[in-house]
C-alpha cells in the first residue's frame, strides 16, 4: 500500500512521505520571512524560479525541541502546489513492504493531526508516513494562501518598478547618444 517512501528524522523520530509526492530534497538554504503566516511557516525559499513556502516540521509536529543545524528540506508537492518540509535529516529512499496499520486510531484523530497517513515497519522500525494533502491545518493553508498571495503581489510590483527604471535609463542612454552625435 505504502510503496516507495523518502524517510527522514525530526527529533530522532522517523518519518515519510510517499516518493511519488517528491518533488526534490535539497540542502537547507535561504528562507526569508514571510509575514502574515502560520507559526509553523519558516518562510519561503526559492526553488527552480518559484517562490515556495518551507514548513518547519519541528513546529507542525510539535516536538519542543530545538531543531539541528544543517537541515534538509523535502519539496513536496499538493494540489495547491508545493510545499518545502523542514527536517533534522533525510535518510534513505526505501520500498517499505509491510503495512502495520493503514490509520490512526478513531481516538488519536483530530486537525492536529491530521498529517499522518498512517504507521509503516520498514526494516524492523515503525516510521510514521506523513499525508503530503495534510500537512498543513485548513487553518494555517488559508492564512498562508493570504500571505502568499501578498508575497506574489508584492513580486508583480517590485518587477514592475524595475522594468520601468530599466525603461527609462535605456531612453536616457538614447538620448544622449543622440546629443552627442548632434
Amino acid at each position: 500500500m505504502y510503496g516507495t517512501q523518502v524517510i527522514f528524522g525530526v527529533n530522532n523520530q522517523k518519518y515519510s512521505f510517499n516518493s511519488l509526492y517528491v518533488r526534490t530534497v535539497e540542502h537547507y538554504s535561504n528562507i526569508a520571512i514571510l509575514p502574515g503566516a502560520p507559526r509553523c511557516i519558516a518562510g519561503v525559499t526559492e526553488l527552480r524560479g518559484e517562490w515556495v513556502p518551507v514548513c518547519d516540521l519541528h513546529i507542525r509536529f510539535n516536538t519542543g525541541m530545538a531543531p539541528k543545524p544543517n537541515r534538509d528540506i523535502i519539496f513536496v508537492n499538493c494540489s495547491d502546489g508545493c510545499i518545502g518540509c523542514l527536517v533534522d535529516t533525510v535518510y534513505e529512499i526505501g520500498a517499505v513492504t509491510e503495512d502495520v496499520q493503514a490509520t490512526l486510531p478513531f481516538i488519536l484523530q483530530s486537525d492536529q493531526t491530521g498529517y499522518v497517513d498512517g504507521i509503516v515497519r520498514h526494516n524492523g522500525e515503525l516510521i510514521t508516513a506523513i499525508h503530503h494533502e495534510h500537512i498543513l491545518t485548513r487553518n494555517d493553508a488559508a492564512q498562508l494562501s493570504v500571505a502568499m498571495k501578498s508575497l506574489r503581489k508584492q513580486k508583480e510590483e517590485e518587477a514592475e518598478e524595475m522594468a520601468r527604471l530599466e525603461a527609462a535609463k535605456k531612453a536616457a542612454e538614447e538620448a544622449a547618444k543622440k546629443a552627442a552625435e548632434a
